[in-house]
């Protein structure tokens, strides 16, 4: 359930509809008053509250400190506000997507792959071998690992890339070659002899393991991602949300498979940088009361094995 704290009637009456067609229930309320008759009644059914700030009332951050006084559901301001009074206070109150998707965008420059509102999605497909080796390692903390995957953005299937990443303690590395659908097609349906012979030092290695390890395609993860860029230390900052997956690594390059929601009210906040990280972004991505740990939307998409 989705509570919709919003005094504009037509705003108000506009969530309701596009949530509920999603398939989700709402309650909703106009004002403060409203909201402090109601919200203890749904407070053990509702993941998320949508919050105005200017109400006829009261303020949004006031009901925000209530709401954490006794929830820590995820939270998240409906304002036309970005001045650094509000972005503070939302701070202050726990707000975490409304930092994000405000403070971050006046500061760094967007991906190129978005769209005008700033995401875009991806659909990943992971491979590990029949005794998911690659789940374990990274389950396990293993410090040295790597992972084999195929990507692709939005709905362009004429840019696939398969990637591998390799982790040795805190260092990261990423190698990627170019595939087509039809090699994609291919892989997945095993038929591999044609990365032997494609001279390609990545896809070679790819022939190698899935005949060696038996590693095969095993599950696919899509979300949506907003990101940015600071060019000096060479810094990407991404934020993933509504993580997803589906049941067969068969449905990978259609672009309209119905998936499973993994984690939707969960957020992937990640820095990835160099050499150094300029302090400029150390501030930007302060968020208090959060403390940094290692995700992995592989093993998040596992979860219905």
């Amino acid at each position: 359930m989705i509570y919709i704290l919003e005094d504009d009637t037509e705003i108000n009456e506009s969530l309701q509809e596009i949530l509920e067609a999603r398939g989700y229930r709402t309650v909703t309320a106009k004002n403060v008053n409203g909201f402090n008759n109601t919200w203890r009644e749904y407070i053990d059914v509702v993941k998320l509250y949508l919050l105005d700030i200017k109400l006829p009332d009261g303020s949004g951050f006031d009901v925000c400190r209530t709401i954490r006084q006794y929830s820590d559901t995820p939270i998240i301001f409906l304002t036309s506000c970005d001045d650094e009074e509000s972005i503070v206070k939302g701070l202050d109150n726990g707000a975490d997507d409304y930092i994000v998707s405000n403070r971050l965008r006046k500061l760094f420059k967007q991906d190129e792959f978005a769209d005008e509102f700033g995401n875009y999605r991806v659909s990943s497909l992971y491979f590990d071998t029949p005794n998911d080796k690659a789940l374990r390692q990274k389950l396990d903390g293993v410090s040295e690992r790597e992972k084999f995957r195929i990507r692709y953005y939005n709905d362009d299937l004429s840019f696939i890339r398969l990637e591998k990443k390799i982790k040795k303690a805190h260092l990261n590395a990423k190698f990627n070659t170019m595939l087509s659908k039809d090699d994609v097609e291919k892989i997945i349906k095993g038929d591999i002899d044609f990365l032997l012979h494609s001279k390609d030092a990545l896809k070679i290695e790819l022939y190698s393991k899935m005949r060696g390890q038996l590693l095969k395609p095993i599950s696919i993860v899509t979300y949506e991602r907003e990101a940015f860029q600071y060019i000096p230390g060479n810094v990407r900052i991404t934020v993933d949300r509504n993580v997803r997956t589906t049941l067969s690594p068969k449905h990978f390059l259609d672009v309209d498979a119905v998936h499973m929601d993994v984690e939707r009210d969960f957020t992937i906040f990640e820095v990835k940088y160099d050499n150094f990280l300029p302090e400029i972004v150390k501030l930007a991505v302060q968020i208090p009361d959060r403390q940094a740990r290692e995700n992995s939307k592989y093993a998040l998409s596992r979860r219905f094995d």
